[in-house]
């Protein structure tokens, strides 16, 4: 048998048994003993934790760039930390090219699902302020977002703007509201009333008293093998066993309550904008607004001339 006959019939077998191929692994992985899967590698994760971190505080790439080469002399591009963010392998799946499929779950995530939306939300937002549209900010999201949408047909309402102000309404052509134009202030209006009344909703349930803030049991467990077998570390079964340990640890270290440490802060940015007036909302500016909008709401639904619904993120 030739041997590329041999390597294609390799790769068909870790396809088929939903193993990495081949390839370095992305920043803050590395491949385990026999290369059937990713796990954290304790050296390269913090750094790729950082980096998500930096990138939800809403830091450019610019001086993510920066920070990279200084602390740990990493050159990446603009572009490939925002493809870092958003591979699949950060969120715990692996890519089959040639099935053209994504294997879910395949090992520890370094983001969560929330978080990847959120970093989505903000690249997207940095692509409409791009050419053309500079310097022409509204605080609504344009259509591309997908934010608002029809309570008839269910896809995306397109924006038009005439004299300053911009309008939605849906074009698709067996709508039967399609032609119905709605202000953005009448969607301002019913985001910043369903904001007040989630924040009713949250003081009544109190669910501020009921985070659990304690350590994962499971933590301080893998601590205290790990300080006990440090002294062996010069025996490589004892060495293995160690770096296991240590790729555990990571993931337990970031990984957990990542969506519900997410949930608590917009809880409590949603408590906090229910105090402001109109006359307050007025005072933010439309990329304050917008970035407030981008991250509480998750979609409002127009019917006519009529918000029936908005759905916050909390």
């Amino acid at each position: 048998m030739q041997l590329s006959e041999r390597v294609r019939r390799a790769y068909d077998r870790r396809r088929s048994e939903g193993r990495p191929l081949c390839g370095n692994a992305p920043l803050g992985y590395r491949y385990n003993k026999d290369h059937s899967a990713l796990e954290p590698d304790p050296e390269t994760w913090p750094i790729a934790r950082e980096i998500v971190d930096r990138r939800l505080r809403g830091d450019s790439t610019y001086s993510i760039q920066k920070w990279l080469l200084e602390a740990y002399g990493i050159r990446r591009s603009g572009e490939g930390i925002n493809r870092l963010c958003c591979c699949e392998a950060w969120r715990g799946h692996l890519i089959d090219n040639k099935r053209r499929r994504v294997l879910r779950d395949r090992h520890p995530a370094l983001l969560s699902e929330a978080e990847y939306q959120q970093i989505l939300r903000r690249i997207e937002q940095n692509r409409q302020l791009r050419g053309k549209n500079a310097g022409k900010i509204y605080p609504i999201p344009s259509a591309g977002a997908g934010l608002v949408r029809c309570g008839e047909c269910g896809f995306a309402l397109t924006t038009s703007t005439s004299k300053g102000r911009r309008y939605y309404r849906c074009v698709q052509h067996d709508c039967p509201v399609k032609q119905k134009y709605v202000r953005s202030e009448t969607i301002e209006a019913a985001i910043q009333e369903a904001i007040v009344e989630a924040a009713e909703g949250l003081a009544e349930a109190t669910l501020a008293a009921e985070m659990v803030t304690s350590q994962d049991p499971r933590i301080v467990q893998l601590e205290d093998e790990l300080k006990a077998l440090k002294p062996l570390a010069h025996r490589p079964a004892v060495a293995a066993e160690i770096e296991e340990i240590e790729a555990e640890l990571c993931q337990l270290k970031t990984a957990p309550t990542l969506a519900a440490m997410g949930a608590a802060e917009r809880s409590e940015l949603v408590t906090a904008l229910a105090e402001l007036t109109s006359e307050d909302w007025e005072a933010r500016s439309a990329v304050e607004r917008r970035d407030l909008y981008s991250e509480l709401v998750e979609r409002v639904v127009l019917r006519g001339h009529e918000v029936i619904e908005v759905v916050l993120r909390i």
